[in-house]
Order: C-alpha cells, then sequence, then structure tokens
C-alpha cells in the first residue's frame, strides 16, 4: 500500500512511476535491490498499427519477425517529436527503437551502469527501468489473464514470509461489500444499500483510481484512468461472471458521472441494464 501511495505521488505528466521487483510484491525479502519502472507516459505501444493517434504522443508498432522467443522490436508509426528520430535506427526504410541510444539519455552519476535492460548505481542498490506502455494485452501475453498463481513464489520462498506478506499473493475471485459498509466509497453508497454487491477487483482496482485522481485534481491521470477501466470491460479482462461485468457497468457510468461524461454515463448504465435488468434496475 505505501508503495503504491509513493508511486501515485511521484507519478507526474511525463511518467508514471510502479515500484516493482520483491518490494513492488511486497516481500522485501533481505538481500534484494530496489527496483522502480518509469514509464514515459508520451509514447504508446500498439499491436494494432490501425488506430487513432494523438498528436501530442508517440507511437511505436509492435514487430515480432526475425526476433527471438519473449522479444519485439518497435516499430515507428507516428511522431511529431523531431527528438524521437534520434532515439531510431534506420531499418529498411523503416525506423526502429533502439535501447542502446535510449538509455545513455537518462543515465547519470547516480545511475551509471547500464544493467540489462536498467540503469543501475554503483551499489547495486537500486535498478531504473524505463518503460513505454501498451494498453491492450498483447498476442503473447494473453496466456497471463487466466494464467494460475500457483507457481511463483515456490515453497522456499513463501517458507520465508510473513502471513501478512501470503495475504498479499492470494488470488481475489471478486471484491464483496455489504449493505452500509463503512468501506464503501461515499460514490457507491447508493448502489450497494439493499444487497450484497460482488465486484471484479480489476474493476474496482480501475475504479479506486479514477476516484483517488478525481479527488485530487488529477484531470488527465482521472481520464487516462477511466479509459484503463473502460478498455477492463470492453476486453472483459478477469471478469469472470455476467453478474460482476453487469455491477462493472453500473460503476463504469459513476465515473463518468465524476468527469461530467454524462452521455458516457447513460450509454455505460443501458450497457448495465441491457447485461441483467431485473437486478441493476432495483440500483439505478
Amino acid at each position: 500500500m505505501m508503495n503504491t501511495v509513493r508511486d501515485n505521488l511521484s507519478s507526474d505528466n511525463t511518467f508514471v512511476e510502479i515500484t516493482s521487483g520483491s518490494f513492488g510484491e511486497g516481500l522485501e525479502i533481505q538481500g534484494s535491490d530496489f527496483d522502480l519502472m518509469k514509464i514515459i507516459k508520451s509514447i504508446e505501444i500498439c499491436e494494432d498499427p490501425n488506430i487513432p493517434f494523438f498528436s501530442d504522443k508517440t507511437y511505436f508498432a509492435i514487430d515480432r519477425a526475425d526476433t527471438q522467443l519473449g522479444f519485439a522490436q518497435l516499430r515507428l508509426l507516428y511522431s511529431n517529436d523531431k527528438a524521437i528520430f534520434d532515439l531510431c535506427r534506420d531499418g529498411q526504410r523503416e525506423f526502429y527503437f533502439s535501447s542502446t541510444a535510449f538509455k545513455p539519455q537518462f543515465s547519470s552519476n547516480i545511475l551509471p551502469i547500464v544493467h540489462g535492460t536498467c540503469l543501475s548505481d554503483k551499489q547495486g542498490l537500486f535498478d531504473l527501468a524505463l518503460c513505454c506502455h501498451s494498453k491492450s494485452w498483447i498476442t503473447p501475453a494473453t496466456q497471463w489473464i487466466t494464467r494460475s498463481n500457483n507457481s511463483w513464489p515456490d515453497e522456499d520462498v513463501k517458507q520465508k514470509m510473513t502471513i501478512v506478506q501470503l495475504w498479499k499473493l492470494l488470488l481475489l475471485d471478486c471484491v464483496i461489500f455489504y449493505p452500509n459498509s463503512i468501506l464503501i466509497p461515499n460514490e457507491l453508497q447508493t448502489k450497494v444499500n439493499s444487497d450484497i454487491r460482488r465486484i471484479p477487483p480489476v474493476v474496482y482496482a480501475h475504479y479506486f483510481l479514477v476516484l483517488c485522481q478525481y479527488r485530487l485534481k488529477n484531470e488527465q491521470q482521472c481520464r487516462d484512468s477511466l479509459q484503463d477501466l473502460k478498455l477492463t470491460l470492453e476486453e472483459n479482462y478477469f471478469i469472470s461472471q455476467p453478474i460482476g461485468k453487469c455491477f462493472s457497468y453500473a460503476i463504469l457510468g459513476i465515473a463518468f458521472q465524476l468527469g461530467g461524461g454524462i452521455e458516457s454515463a447513460k450509454s455505460a448504465f443501458i450497457q448495465s441494464i441491457a447485461l441483467e435488468p431485473d437486478t441493476i434496475k432495483t440500483i439505478l
């Protein structure tokens, strides 16, 4: 939780910070280094090149031809930033992103060592990975949507973990709210006033992030989080039960209302009613 709070406070309009590695998992195993990912918000990665482009962003397409398993090349699709071309290599009339040219741009006296995909300090205590974000699951990663969480950590690692650390690895099927629970955000109180509600955890996590950014008055981050929530529903990420998707669209409608998107909110509520009319009509 503290890692998440720190990451949110450290993020800005240029980067999103994510604590990763063992610290990000909450394990904090003795001797582990600190791993930090900084996602560049002005660059987006896509698998389908036929998408609308925003003029203030740079777009790369994933190209897996002639690459090893687990690797890909990033082919430049669109950019208004001339500096991007200095970070690319020219290959057969196409420009490809070059990590060799990119990482030295962020090297410093504090992080002078290029360590694989990361920049590291001389003591080996800190690794920084500069990252780009794909807003949708790419084809090789789709198996992770339904992947079992029992393969890691192994039993040796589990034996060294406290009960609190083990709780963080539990797989949640749904977030259950009981009527009038003090844990329910005010914006959802009227929706959970007569019955138990089961919300897919990924949906609730995205909604909670929308709510946090809204209350912090971070307009751009709030819009980005709202789009992530919308994409989660459209792609049916980790939503296994129809009733879960039904109530998720109601939550999406509430999120749109926060940002003043009345028409989008209406559309989400209508979708919710269409999925489960008898149940949802009583709460809208």
